[in-house]
């Protein structure tokens, strides 16, 4: 028999218990190995499509119409995981995504987002009959703010500096935050006022005020200023909001061009 002849095995002599090991044990277990690598290289990565990945686009910011578009484009499924309250976000806007953008996810992926729930809104405190102080600490436990403080009349209210409303008034829905206007009674006999809010106003607005709520300007400053136009109010000596006497003096600060 030539080398061309030769059959396969030929180093390992026939009807030897190592030609019957070889054809019968190591042969099949060499197929079956080569088909698994075949199974798992070539033929999984097929059926669970590994080859389509793609990266995950980035929806922070979107409206969840948008997101949800874009998404729908991929074959991606939304979750919407949770909402927060964003007073400078509309409502429905991406806050997050998880996985985050760029993650490489295949087709059929859940996305968990956590979209705005605009801004929160808050209801007004019951406040009348409360003193100033009372009335402060309410808006504050309710999340607002306390804004101007004025003097109202009301004749069934005997005592002085007690609330008679508030604008926007309690019960109302308002956004959290929001500056409510405070409405105080002067009561029977009062000699005690509100230094009103002067900063911001013309030098001749702000002498009216003061003229009207009983108090008088004692000292006028004036200061530089290229951005504020001429005789602008720019400081107060005594803070708006404060109590003072019928009578008493407040010193100001107002711009000039030159």
């Amino acid at each position: 028999m030539t080398a061309k002849q030769k059959p396969f095995l030929w180093f390992i002599p026939r009807d030897t218990i190592w030609h019957r090991l070889v054809m019968f044990l190591v042969i099949p277990m060499l197929v079956i190995v080569i088909l698994a690598l075949l199974a798992d290289l070539v033929i999984m990565p097929w059926i669970t499509r590994h080859g389509e990945e793609f990266p995950l686009p980035d929806v922070v910011g979107m409206s969840l119409t948008d997101a949800t578009e874009a998404f729908g484009e991929e074959g991606i499924e939304i979750v919407i995981a949770g909402e927060e309250p964003t007073p400078d976000r509309p409502e429905g806007t991406v806050l997050t995504q998880t996985p985050a953008a760029g993650s490489m996810v295949k087709k059929g992926r859940r996305i968990k987002l956590i979209i705005s729930a605009g801004q929160e809104m808050v209801s007004v405190p019951p406040m009348v009959g409360f003193s100033q102080r009372q009335a402060e600490l309410r808006l504050k436990e309710a999340g607002l703010k306390s804004g101007t403080f004025n003097w109202a009349a009301d004749d069934s209210i005997r005592f002085a500096n007690v609330l008679v409303y508030s604008v926007p008034s309690e019960g109302s829905l308002v956004p959290k935050g929001m500056l409510i206007n405070l409405f105080f009674s002067r009561g029977s006999q009062t000699s005690i006022i509100f230094v009103p809010q002067l900063v911001g106003l013309n030098l001749d607005e702000a002498q009216k005020v003061v003229d009207s709520v009983g108090l008088n300007i004692s000292k006028v400053d004036f200061t530089v200023n290229l951005v504020l136009l001429p005789y602008t109010v720019m400081w107060q000596s005594v803070q708006p909001g404060n109590k003072v006497e019928i009578g008493s003096s407040i010193q100001l600060k107002a711009s000039v061009t030159d």
